[in-house]
């Protein structure tokens, strides 16, 4: 039983690390298409649908890195919302880390 346990979270852990992969592609698109012309919303529509996923699982496997992830997210809008490029390269900074974080410190 705990081998099937420990199976179940890497593969849990697995997940959540794609997640965060595809999220930081997405925050890394989203400072071109705000400063150029793009498709910033959609852009920040899958950055939001990826987190609303993955949020249960950093929740219940790493809490302490919610309010984080949760900031990069206020951050990609904030920069949408107004034009700020620079608010979405700190954003996809700040998640890069945090992604990284959930990946090594799991």
């Amino acid at each position: 039983m705990d081998h099937r346990a420990a199976h179940h979270r890497e593969q849990f852990a697995h997940g959540a690390r794609r997640r965060g992969e595809f999220a930081k592609v997405e925050l890394g698109r989203l400072e071109a298409e705000i400063g150029d012309p793009g498709d910033e919303k959609a852009t920040l529509s899958r950055i939001e649908s990826i987190w609303a996923v993955a949020r249960p699982e950093v929740e219940s496997t790493r809490p302490e890195l919610l309010e984080g992830i949760d900031t990069t997210v206020d951050m990609a809008t904030t920069a949408v919302v107004r034009i700020r490029p620079a608010d979405a390269d700190k954003a996809f900074q700040l998640l890069t880390g945090l992604v990284d974080r959930y990946s090594t410190d799991a």
